[in-house]
């Protein structure tokens, strides 16, 4: 893609429109907003380090005094990744019903 293609946001045509993509990164990203009491569009071009894989989006950037600040964005299946790891995960053995011993 040319970089100017817009993407679907809706997760399903996103994937067909997009291929098999694993990765996406990127060193600025662009926001647009639409102003909620004069109805003007604004468009933005900010430079945040962005970085898009199955497990969710990551945005880098800096606040107003220049120290790192991040957000991370997760998807569905980070966050039962999440939930597996600190034990909110199903109760039950990995290996097929046999235990350590």
């Amino acid at each position: 893609m040319d970089g100017k293609t817009l993407i679907p946001l809706h997760r399903k045509r996103r994937q067909a429109a997009e291929g098999a993509v694993e990765l996406i990164e990127a060193d600025e990203i662009t926001v647009e907003v639409v102003d909620k009491h004069t109805g003007r569009l604004f468009r933005r071009t900010l430079p945040v380090k962005y970085r898009e894989t199955a497990n969710g989006v990551l945005l880098k950037g800096e606040s107003s005094t220049g120290g790192p600040v991040g957000i991370s964005l997760l998807s569905a299946a980070a966050l039962a990744k999440l939930g597996d790891l600190f034990g909110k995960g199903p109760d039950a053995p990995r290996c097929g019903g046999h235990e350590d011993g």
